[in-house]
């Protein structure tokens, strides 16, 4: 089945969530895929925090890249605000480099140190309004960024692969076309 079969077969069983919707087609496309590559299906699936996924695969990373840029919007509202700003990004940074270390090196004091740099970044109480905001949904999602502690070999984003398909959704956007 191709993507717009999939989406036609969907859209007439009335689901009323989008989400629920989105499941079922992502569903549908990984079983279409399994079919295909002979019942090859992979057990870890890189992407957003997108819901879809969650219940497809055995394990889900969420994409640190994408966390970040929920940060990344915050508006500076003031100097002391950028300053706090600045702190949360170096730490952050600092460990998306001691994760990367991880995956290269894979060991049990490095698994801990990203545990504990991580509860230190994201359940500290900021003054900021907007990084409580957004570190409170970063750790509802805390189990899918930290996946990779699992699985050492996976990657920690999907930047490589958005990068491959950002011309096609470029050249769709501009030409008014649409998703299928």
């Amino acid at each position: 089945l191709s993507s717009s079969d999939i989406e036609k077969i969907v859209s007439g069983l009335g689901f009323k969530e989008k989400k629920d919707s989105n499941v079922v087609k992502t569903g549908a496309l990984l079983t279409s895929l399994q079919t295909i590559y002979n019942d090859i299906l992979p057990e870890v699936l890189i992407s957003d925090a997108a819901g879809e996924y969650k219940e497809i695969v055995r394990a889900h990373q969420e994409c640190w890249i994408h966390e970040l840029r929920h940060y990344r919007e915050i508006k500076i509202s003031s100097e002391y605000v950028q300053e706090e700003l600045n702190l949360f990004f170096e730490l952050a940074w600092d460990l998306f480099d001691l994760m990367e270390s991880y995956k290269l090196f894979p060991s049990l004091e490095l698994r801990e140190k990203i545990k504990t740099d991580f509860s230190l970044i994201f359940e500290k109480e900021w003054h900021c309004f907007m990084i409580n905001h957004c570190r409170g949904n970063t750790l509802s999602r805390k189990e899918g960024l930290l996946r990779f502690l699992d699985f050492p070999l996976i990657p920690i984003h999907n930047n490589q692969a958005e990068s491959y398909i950002r011309e096609k959704v470029i050249r769709r956007k501009i030409s008014g076309g649409h998703k299928n």
